[in-house]
């Protein structure tokens, strides 16, 4: 799809709500359900994500000749222990049918110019290992494999990717650097898969550690 048949805006400045981009969101995540991946975006009820978005952002992507929704992806500016801005990158959905065409970048590029603005010296996002579409989404998009998690209530374990926006200072440029985060990635996964199952409770030696 030309980008030109598409554009990007804020939710606010459309006739698109709440309602209608969550729709969009169990759209689209209809096919990790499918591959078995309990997304907890696939089932999220309107009001759960209003309340998320309450200090969020949500962007959009309008088809330009028929008005339709075609995607939409979130973000909420937070701070992390030392005071750092950071931008959180949530709810990435693309209407199957527009999948492929380019809108995902459009969207990702449009997020980090206003995550930019505000401030932000990286950002974070997670997704399923299992996903491959979205890890390739990420690294495609400068972003790097830092940790793998995971959550209570999923049934995967999550990469946690970070795209750096700031390369001031030793540390920023530590996640700006494809050997230094892949050496972190590998250390956390085996932290991680040692420890913690895929849904979020303890392992045999996790239960040992915890004591």
């Amino acid at each position: 799809m030309n980008p030109t048949l598409f554009e990007i805006k804020r939710l606010e400045e459309t006739r698109f709500d709440y309602r209608d981009v969550v729709s969009l969101i169990h759209l689209s995540f209809q096919e990790r359900t499918q591959q078995g991946i309990l997304f907890p975006c696939a089932v999220i009820q309107v009001e759960e994500y209003r309340e998320r978005m309450n200090n969020g952002m949500v962007l959009v992507a309008i088809d330009k000749q028929t008005g339709a929704l075609l995607g939409t992806a979130a973000t909420r500016i937070r701070r992390n222990s030392k005071n750092q801005l950071f931008g959180h990158n949530e709810y990435l959905a693309v209407h199957p049918d527009a999948k492929r065409r380019g809108i995902a970048s459009s969207l990702f590029r449009e997020r980090l110019k206003m995550q930019i603005i505000m401030g932000a010296e990286y950002v974070i996002s997670y997704t399923a290992e299992k996903a491959d579409s979205s890890i390739s989404y990420h690294l495609k998009n400068g972003f790097r494999k830092i940790g793998l998690e995971s959550f209570e209530g999923n049934n995967y374990y999550s990469i946690l990717f970070r795209y750096q926006i700031s390369k001031k200072g030793w540390i920023n440029y530590a996640y700006s650097s494809r050997f230094l985060c892949a050496i972190r990635f590998s250390i956390s996964s085996f932290v991680t898969r040692s420890t913690i199952k895929a849904d979020g409770t303890p392992t045999r030696i996790g239960k040992l550690i915890k004591g």
